[in-house]
C-alpha cells in the first residue's frame, strides 16, 4: 500500500491519521491508514470503502462459524459434572480460553487439574454431532483466501478448529493458532503475535477480523487493524475496532500482485 490516505478531492494526509468522510447521508464513517498503507473510499457500489493488506487473520467461533449452541451445550455438560454454576456461562465462555473459564467457574481448582478439565470440555465439543454452521459470507471469503497469506486464531483445540472449519466449508488455513500453541488466551495478544510470526509479516501488513470485544482487544494489542463483525455482539460493544460490519458477507477480497484488497460493499456500521 501507499503511505497516505486519499479520497477524490481531498488533500493527502500522513499515514496513521484518521480521515472522517461524509457517506451520502448514511453518517460519518472512519477511514484509517497504518504506516506504509493506504485506505481509500472508492466511488463505486454507492459507498464502498477499500483497505489493503498483505495478510488476513480471522477468529473462528462467531466470525466464521456459529458454534454458540454447541459451545454452551458442552460447557453445561461439563458444569453439571463438576457441580459448577451454569447461569453465567453465556457471558463467560464465548471468545475466551477454556482454562480461563474453568478458573473463573472453579476458583479453588488446583492448577495441575485445569488441563484435565480443558480436555474434557474440548472432547465434548469435538464429538458434538452439530459442531457449528457457517455464518453469512464465511464460505465465500474462505474460498477467496486460498493461495493468500492468511490464518485463523482461536481459543479451541486444533482438532476442534478443523471440525468447525469443515462445518463452515472453510478450508484449513496455512496458519492455524489454537489454545494449544499459546500460554494465554484472548484478550492477551499472544495468539495473534504468534500468527504474525508464522505468516512472516509485520503487524502493519495484516488485518484481523473478530466478533468479540476480547478478540478485538487482542488484535489491537498485537498492533493490527481490526474489522469487527457484529454477529455475536452489538456494534457499540465493538467500538475499539477500526471498522464494524454486519458480517463477512459485507466483505469482498480481490488480489493485486502481493496485495489483498478487502472491500466493504456497504458502509461499515461504524
Amino acid at each position: 500500500m501507499g503511505n497516505h490516505v486519499s479520497s477524490p478531492g481531498s488533500s493527502r494526509r500522513p499515514a496513521g491519521e484518521w480521515n472522517t468522510l461524509s457517506t451520502g447521508g448514511v453518517g460519518m464513517s472512519p477511514e484509517w491508514s497504518a504506516p506504509g498503507h493506504s485506505s481509500t473510499r472508492t466511488a463505486t457500489d454507492n459507498a464502498t470503502w477499500l483497505t489493503s493488506c498483505r495478510g488476513i487473520l480471522l477468529d473462528l467461533d462467531g466470525t466464521l462459524v456459529d458454534s454458540t449452541t454447541a459451545i454452551l451445550r458442552a460447557w453445561r455438560i461439563w458444569a453439571a459434572s463438576v457441580g459448577a454454576d451454569t447461569y453465567r456461562l453465556p457471558e463467560l465462555v464465548l471468545g475466551r480460553a477454556a482454562a480461563d473459564i474453568i478458573q473463573d467457574l472453579l476458583p479453588a481448582v488446583p492448577p495441575q487439574s485445569v488441563p484435565g478439565h480443558v480436555r474434557h470440555v474440548l472432547e465434548l465439543q469435538e464429538t458434538d454431532s452439530t459442531p457449528g454452521t457457517p455464518l453469512p459470507g464465511a464460505a465465500a471469503l474462505g474460498q477467496s483466501l486460498v493461495g493468500s497469506r492468511w490464518g485463523v486464531v482461536t481459543g479451541c483445540s486444533a482438532e476442534l478448529a478443523r471440525v468447525r472449519l469443515a462445518s463452515a466449508t472453510v478450508p484449513v488455513p496455512p496458519v492455524l493458532v489454537t489454545d494449544e500453541d499459546v500460554h494465554a488466551g484472548k484478550p492477551h495478544p499472544a495468539g495473534y503475535l504468534l500468527a504474525l510470526e508464522r505468516l512472516g509479516l509485520t503487524a502493519a501488513d495484516v488485518v484481523v477480523v473478530e466478533d468479540s470485544p476480547v478478540g478485538v482487544q487482542a488484535g489491537k494489542d498485537a498492533g493490527m487493524r481490526v474489522i469487527a463483525v457484529a454477529t455475536t455482539n452489538p456494534p457499540v460493544a465493538l467500538s475499539a475496532a477500526d471498522w464494524v460490519v454486519a458480517d463477512l458477507a459485507e466483505l469482498r477480497l480481490t488480489t493485486d500482485d502481493e496485495q489483498r484488497l478487502l472491500t466493504f460493499h456497504t458502509d461499515p456500521i461504524r
